[in-house]
């Protein structure tokens, strides 16, 4: 071997462990998160809409807090090594809840109040 040369490693041995566990994908646990981000967040919206009527006013701006809790259990749940699908899961509920309530949502704030 020249001395400019740098040794191959062996790959006859096993992987060298630095100590830390290897974060792993869990899919039962991101379909949880997912079914949890979509379906639950649309229930509780649907409950705060029918219970409180559409929002008027600085009361408009308490809507935000059940999303701002949800965000931030989220971003626990990904910091995790054990929880991270859950956590990942669950951002993409958030998504899939802004499609499937946010839409109608929307629309009904455009249309001038039909869903009121």
């Amino acid at each position: 071997m020249e001395p400019d040369e740098t040794p191959l490693p062996d790959a006859s041995g096993p992987p060298e462990d630095d100590g830390r566990a290897a974060r792993e994908f869990v899919g039962a646990l991101f379909a949880l998160g997912a079914f949890l981000g979509g379906v639950v967040l649309l229930f509780v919206y649907v409950l705060i809409f029918f219970a409180a009527g559409p929002p008027r006013g600085t009361v408009g701006y308490l809507a935000f807090v059940p999303v701002g809790i949800y965000l931030l259990i989220t971003v626990l749940l990904m910091i995790s090594r054990r929880w991270m699908s859950a956590g990942i899961g669950m951002l993409t509920g958030l998504g899939i809840w802004l499609v499937l309530g946010g839409g109608p949502c929307i629309g009904g704030l455009a249309g001038g109040g039909v869903l009121a």
